[in-house]
């Protein structure tokens, strides 16, 4: 009960027009990931973190970012953000440079990628290329965490184009060998979209050509 009653109060201070005061709220929201479980409880507490992607802080939109990719672990949450408009917000913010921003940023894309039609509107919305982008980072966390947005986001065959035209496999062949577990994982998860996606394309391809055959027996 008090652990509620002190996120309640931290989701109230996200309404404060004070982004120093917004940013540590967020923060504070965002390292107490279990309290979370009752987040659906607080009325415009999903609406608010999503609202926060619109802020020009560096710090609210960091904080922000760790939030969205909490909350998203729980489906029900996961689609309320959704209908907030989740998808876009996070979109617009690929092309900042900040690491610790992306760190969190990929992560939430990752996250959200797994709801719906929203691997196919975070491709719709140009959000596929600068993931594969944040693999060239020197920042592992960043690496893990784009692959991981990359691992869901090509479970849409536009996206897996994209990636491939990006020239995505290269990397993911070098990082399936990597010493970083999550890294490999995710990097083997995307070798198999793009893989299940050509062998796709392939049985059409020869379904294709068996029935002008067909066509031009008859």
């Amino acid at each position: 009960m008090l652990r509620c009653k002190g996120c309640r109060t931290l989701v109230d201070i996200l309404n404060i027009p004070n982004e120093e005061l917004t940013s540590t709220a967020a923060r504070a929201i965002a390292a107490c990931a279990e309290a979370w479980e009752t987040a659906r409880s607080f009325v415009g507490g999903l609406d608010l973190s999503v609202r926060l992607l619109k802020s020009h802080d560096l710090e609210v939109l960091t904080s922000a970012c760790a939030v969205i990719s909490i909350v998203a672990c729980d489906r029900e949450n996961l689609g309320v953000i959704t209908d907030y408009g989740v998808v876009p917000h996070l979109a617009h913010l690929t092309y900042m440079t900040d690491i610790r921003l992306r760190r969190h940023l990929a992560e939430a894309i990752a996250m959200c990628s797994k709801w719906g039609n929203n691997a196919k509107r975070f491709c719709d919305v140009g959000a596929v290329k600068p993931m594969v982008e944040y693999l060239g980072s020197h920042d592992i966390i960043v690496q893990r965490s784009a692959m991981r947005a990359l691992e869901q986001l090509g479970k849409n065959p536009e996206s897996c184009i994209i990636m491939h035209r990006s020239g995505v496999v290269k990397l993911l062949l070098e990082m399936v060998g990597s010493d970083d577990a999550g890294l490999q994982e995710a990097a083997a998860g995307c070798l198999l979209n793009m893989r299940q996606l050509a062998m796709a394309n392939e049985r059409a391809r020869q379904e294709k050509e068996s029935r002008n055959s067909d066509s031009e027996a008859n």
